[in-house]
C-alpha cells in the first residue's frame, strides 16, 4: 500500500470518483492496520464528491440560507419528483406534449440541469438557441427554480454554485483527489476556492509499475472471450492465491446477467444463481444490481402490486410458492392445494377480496381433515384491504382526493409486507450477511420514499405505487463483503484499483463509445466548456487517458476483443483504435487441462428404470406421451415436470369442453336409453333441452370466476343448439342402446403401469355389444388410433383395460365430435353400431378388427419402454412439438436438423408415410 495512505490524519479527506474505489481503499487501509497489529483506528475520510458537498452543506447551512433563502437540501430522488411535477403540469397544458414520456423526460432534463452546473453553462447561453426543445427546457427550468425558491429548497447542482458564491467553512485542511481523470469546471473552481482558503490540495494516482507485460488476444466470439478470461483468472489464482486480479468489461452495466452466469459456471458450477447471490465468493462485482432484480425484492413488489386489487394468477402462484414469505412456510400444504385448484379452475386474475371466497370453494371440493389455518389468514388480508379502501374513501370525503402522504404509503407498504411475513432471508433459515444488508437497503429505500413528503403532498394509490416501483428500478444494491482477490468491473470503476493482473476485455471498435449529445444543451456550448463528450476527438482522448490511468499500476495486462459482431454477425469486429498499433493473436478457449482430450459423442436416450412400487401420476396420458414422444413421457411422468398453463380471459377451450361434457352427461342421466329419447314429444324434447342447459349453467356459478360465469350465461342459445344437434344424431343410430355409465373413475393396469381413467360414456346395445364414447369439442380423428405408433391411444387403452376387467371385448370406440354445425361420430367399430348397410361400414369394421388385434403388442411395448426409462427425443410428427413446453430442453429442432429426421405421419387410412 502507498505510504501516504498509511499516515492519513482526521483533517485529510480523499475524494474518489466511485463508491467501489472508496470501499476498496477502506479495505486496504484496514488490512494494513491489522497486519501491523493495530486493533482500533479512526475511519479514514474517503468520500465521493457528492458526499463532500453534503458535508459542506452541513457546515455552511446558515451562510447559504442568508445567500439564497434555501433551508433544505433535497435528494436526487426528491429533485426528480419535482421535475416530474413540472413536466406533467406542462404536458396537461399543451396538446402537442400528450405523447411525452414524463419519467424519461424528467431524467433527461435533470441530467441537463446538472451538466449546466458542472460545466458552468449559463441560462443566457442556452437561451441563444432558438429551437422548440430549448424553449421548452427554459420554461421547465424557470418553473423548477420557482418551485425551489417558493419552498426554500436547494438541490445538489445549485449547492455547488452557492458554495462558490460565499466563503465556505472548510471541513478538512487537506484534500487528496485520488484517481480522478476528469474534473469539471465547477470542481476546478471549488478547488481554487479551497486553496485560497488555505486548504492543501493534492492529486494522486496508483503507483506506476516500472515493469509491465502486455499480451493481446483475439477471440471468435464474446462468449469465448469471457469464458477464457474467467478460466485463466481461476487458474492463475489457484497457482498464486495471493494474486489480485481485475477483469474489466467496458459494457458491464448492459451485460451483467451474462457475465454473472459465466462467472458462476466457471467458479461455482454446483451452486444455483440464488445460492451464490446470498453468499461471499472469490470474485466481486464493482457494480450492484437494481433492487427490483433481487429475488426477495421481486416478490415484495408483486405483493405491493397486489394492493391494486388485481394480479395474474401466474403471479399469485409465484407468491404462493415463494420462499421469502413466512406465510408460505406456515401454510405450505394448504397453499399447494389452493394453487392447484386455481389452476384447474383456470382463473385468469386474482383479487384480494376474492381470496377467502375462492378458498372456501376449494375446500368444498377438497375438504381438509383438520381446521384450516389459511382461511383465517386470507380473511385477515381481505379485512386489511377493506380498511385501506375505507381510509381512501374517508380521505376523499374530507379533502376531495383518495390520497395519502408518501410516509403514510410507506407505512402501508411495510405493514402489508409484514402481514405476509416477508423478509429478505429465506423463511426458516438464518439470515446471511448479504440478506441483512439487503434488508437494511430496503429500509433505507422506504425511508427515502417517505421523505418525498417534503416535495409533494398526498398521492393516490396508483401514483404512490408507480413512484415506488420506479425507485426500486433506479435503486442499486451492492452488498459489502470481505475483500475478494478478483474484481469484475467496468472501466471507470477499475481506475485506482491496484492489481497484479488485469484482463481488459471487449476492446473492439465499439470502444470508446461514440460521444453522445445532450438532449437539450447545444453541443457547441459543452464543447466550449471543455466537456469531453462534446466531440469525438475529445471523447477519444479522454478514453485513452482513462485506459492509461487504469493500467499504470498493473504488472500484467491481457487485452482482448471478439471478432463476432453481436449486432450483425456478417460483419467482423476490428480492434479498438486505442490498441490499433498492437499485434493481436488468435487465442483458442483456455481449458483447465494441459492436454486436451479427444472427446467421444454420446447421445443418452435412457433414464433410470422406474423404481418398483413407485406411483406415477398421469393416467392414460402416460401412454399418450410415450407414443407421441418418449422424452416428453419421461420428463412429464418420471421427472414430474408440471406445466404452468397460462389462464386466458373469458371461457377458454378447456372450459368449453368441460361444459359440453357436463351438458351431455346431464341429458343422458335423464334419458338413459335411446328408446326414451325417441318417445319424447316435441314439447318434451324442447323442455329437456331448456331445463338441462339452465341446470348446467347454474351449476357453474360456484365454480367459475364472476367474469367467466357472466360470459357463460350468454351462451344459452349456443349450448341449446349443440345439445339439440347431438341428440338428433344419437336418435339416428341404427341399433338401440342404453347409457350404463358416465364419467365414472376407474382403476386400470396395463403392462405393469397402474393408472386412473374416466370413460365419458359407455353404451350397451340391445344385442349385447358395448361401445366407448369420448366427447370432443376440438379437432380429432380416428386415424390417431391406427398404425404402429398411435397418436391418441386413449380410447384403445380404455378398450383393452375394459376387456381385461369385464372379460368381454368392447365392440367399438368413438369420438363424439360435438361442434357447432359439424357434430358427428368418428369411430372404429363392428358393423351396425353407428351405421348400417353400407360398404363404408364394412370397411370400418375391417379396420377395427385389424387395429384392435395389434393394440395389445403396441401397448405392451409402450409400457415396457416407459418402465425402462426410454427417453429418446422421437416426436411422432411436427404437431406434437407445436405447443410442447419442453423444446428448449430437448432441442428437437437442432436434433432433427442434424440428423435429417423425417417425422412419422399417417394418412386417413392409418397407413404410415
Amino acid at each position: 500500500m502507498e505510504s501516504w495512505l498509511q499516515n492519513l490524519s482526521s483533517d485529510t479527506a480523499i475524494i474518489v470518483p466511485t463508491r467501489s474505489l472508496a470501499n476498496t481503499l477502506s479495505e486496504r487501509i484496514a488490512q494494513d492496520h491489522l497486519i501491523s497489529d493495530i486493533a482500533v483506528w479512526e475511519s479514514p475520510n474517503i468520500l465521493l464528491w457528492s458526499d463532500y458537498l453534503k458535508l459542506l452543506w452541513q457546515l455552511n447551512q446558515n451562510q447559504i440560507a442568508d445567500y439564497n433563502q434555501a433551508h433544505s437540501l433535497i435528494t436526487t430522488q426528491q429533485s426528480l419528483l419535482l421535475w416530474t411535477q413540472v413536466i406533467e403540469k406542462s404536458r396537461r397544458k399543451e396538446q402537442e406534449l400528450t405523447l411525452l414520456n414524463v419519467q424519461q423526460t424528467a431524467k433527461a432534463v435533470q441530467r441537463s440541469w446538472r451538466l449546466m452546473h458542472d460545466w458552468q453553462v449559463s441560462l443566457d447561453a442556452v437561451a441563444q438557441d432558438h429551437v422548440a426543445d430549448t424553449q421548452k427546457l427554459l420554461e421547465w427550468l424557470n418553473a423548477y427554480q420557482e418551485l425551489l425558491t417558493k419552498r426554500g429548497f436547494m438541490d445538489e447542482p445549485m449547492l455547488a454554485k452557492s458554495l462558490l458564491a460565499i466563503t465556505p467553512e472548510q471541513p478538512f485542511k487537506n484534500l487528496v483527489w485520488y484517481s480522478y481523470d476528469l474534473i469539471t469546471v465547477s470542481q476546478r473552481a471549488f478547488v481554487q476556492l479551497a486553496e485560497d482558503s488555505g486548504v492543501n490540495v493534492d492529486y494522486r494516482t496508483s503507483e506506476e509499475q516500472t515493469e509491465q507485460r502486455f499480451e493481446y488476444r483475439c477471440f471468435s466470439n464474446t462468449q469465448d472471450e469471457l469464458t477464457s478470461g474467467f478460466i485463466s483468472a481461476r487458474e492463475r489464482l489457484e497457482a498464486q492465491p495471493n494474486l489480485l486480479i481485475n477483469i474489466v468489461i467496458p459494457d458491464l452495466q448492459h451485460r451483467q446477467a451474462q457475465v454473472r452466469e459465466i462467472a458462476r459456471e466457471v467458479f461455482y458450477p454446483s451452486l444455483s444463481p440464488l445460492q451464490l447471490q446470498q453468499q461471499s465468493s472469490v470474485y466481486r462485482f464493482s457494480l450492484g444490481e437494481p433492487l427490483q432484480q433481487w429475488p426477495a425484492v421481486e416478490v415484495a413488489l408483486l405483493l405491493i402490486k397486489f394492493l391494486r386489487n388485481g394480479i395474474k394468477r401466474s403471479e399469485f402462484s409465484f407468491i404462493l410458492r415463494n420462499r421469502f414469505l413466512r406465510s408460505c412456510l406456515v401454510h405450505k400444504q394448504e397453499y399447494q392445494l389452493f394453487d392447484r385448484w386455481l389452476r384447474q379452475r383456470r382463473i385468469s386474475n386474482i383479487k384480494i377480496d376474492q381470496l377467502s371466497e375462492f378458498y372456501q370453494q376449494c375446500l368444498l371440493k377438497h375438504p381438509l381433515d383438520h381446521d384450516s389455518t389459511l382461511l383465517p389468514f386470507l380473511e385477515s388480508l381481505n379485512e386489511s384491504f377493506i380498511q385501506l379502501k375505507e381510509k381512501l374513501v374517508s380521505a376523499k370525503s374530507e379533502s376531495g382526493f383518495a390520497a395519502f402522504s408518501f410516509s403514510d404509503w410507506a407505512d402501508i407498504i411495510d405493514t402489508w409486507l409484514n402481514t405476509w411475513g416477508w423478509n429478505t432471508s429465506i423463511a426458516g433459515e438464518e439470515m446471511s450477511s448479504v440478506q441483512f444488508q439487503l434488508r437494511e437497503r430496503w429500509l433505507s429505500l422506504l425511508k427515502e420514499y417517505a421523505s418525498l413528503d417534503a416535495v409533494q403532498g398526498q398521492v393516490g394509490l396508483s401514483r404512490a405505487l408507480e413512484v415506488f416501483q420506479q425507485m426500486t428500478h433506479d435503486g442499486i444494491f451492492q452488498p459489502q463483503a470481505a475483500a475478494s482477490p478478483i474484481l469484475i468491473s467496468g472501466v471507470y470503476e477499475a481506475i485506482g484499483q491496484s492489481a497484479d493482473v488485469c484482463y481488459l476485455l471487449g476492446m473492439d471498435q465499439n470502444y470508446p463509445v461514440p460521444a453522445q449529445n445532450d438532449a437539450f444543451i447545444a453541443n457547441r456550448l459543452l464543447l466550449e466548456s471543455g466537456y469531453p463528450d462534446a466531440s469525438a476527438l475529445q471523447s477519444f482522448e479522454q478514453a485513452k487517458q482513462v485506459i492509461k490511468t487504469l493500467l499504470v499500476s498493473v504488472t500484467e495486462v491481457n487485452v482482448s476483443y471478439a471478432l463476432e459482431n453481436q449486432q450483425n454477425r456478417e460483419i467482423k469486429n476490428s480492434v479498438s483504435a486505442i490498441f490499433r498499433e498492437d499485434d493481436f493473436i488468435q487465442q483458442p478457449l483456455i481449458t483447465t487441462s494441459q492436454d486436451r482430450a479427444d472427446l467421444d459423442h454420446y447421445t443418452d436416450q435412457h433414464g433410470p428404470s422406474l423404481s418398483s412400487g413407485k406411483n406415477v401420476r398421469g393416467g392414460a396420458r402416460i401412454f399418450t406421451n410415450q407414443s407421441n414422444c418418449a422424452f416428453k413421457a419421461f420428463v412429464t411422468h418420471q421427472l414430474e415436470f408440471d406445466r404452468e398453463d397460462e389462464s386466458e380471459f373469458g371461457l377458454d377451450s378447456l372450459d368449453r369442453g368441460n361444459i359440453v361434457h357436463r351438458l351431455l352427461e346431464s341429458a343422458w342421466t335423464e334419458l338413459q336409453t335411446q328408446q326414451r329419447l325417441l318417445e319424447l314429444t316435441d314439447h318434451e324434447f324442447e323442455t329437456l333441452i331448456k331445463t338441462n342447459v339452465a341446470a348446467v349453467i347454474e351449476s357453474y356459478e360456484a365454480e367459475l370466476s364472476y367474469e367467466k360465469f357472466e360470459l357463460l350465461k350468454l351462451e344459452t342459445n349456443r349450448l341449446s343448439n349443440l345439445l339439440t344437434a347431438w341428440l338428433v344424431i344419437d336418435a339416428q343410430r341404427p341399433t338401440p342402446f342404453t347409457v350404463i355409465e358416465q364419467e365414472e373413475v376407474r382403476l386400470g393396469e396395463l403392462g405393469g403401469i397402474h393408472f386412473k381413467y374416466i370413460i365419458d360414456r359407455l353404451d350397451i346395445l340391445d344385442d349385447g355389444r358395448s361401445v366407448i364414447v369420448d366427447y370432443k369439442t376440438g379437432a380429432v380423428a380416428k386415424k390417431d388410433w391406427q398404425g404402429e405408433r398411435l397418436k391418441d391411444p386413449q380410447l384403445p387403452l380404455y378398450a383393452l383395460t375394459l376387456n381385461k376387467e369385464k372379460r368381454k371385448d368392447v365392440s367399438g370406440i368413438a369420438f363424439a365430435k360435438v361442434k357447432q354445425n359439424d357434430s358427428k361420430y368418428d369411430f372404429l367399430s363392428e358393423a351396425g353400431i353407428f351405421k348400417t348397410g353400407k360398404s363404408n361400414d364394412e370397411k370400418n369394421e375391417q379396420a377395427w378388427l385389424e387395429n384392435s388385434k395389434s393394440w395389445p403388442d403396441i401397448f405392451a411395448k409402450l409400457a415396457d419402454d416407459f418402465l425402462q426409462g426410454q427417453a429418446s427425443v422421437n416426436p411422432i410428427d411436427q404437431k406434437v412439438c407445436g405447443y410442447c413446453e419442453l423444446k428448449p430442453v430437448c432441442r428437437v429442432s437442432q436434433l432433427t436438423a442434424d440428423a435429417g429426421q423425417i417425422f412419422i405421419t399417417s394418412d386417413e387410412s392409418g397407413e404410415s408415410q
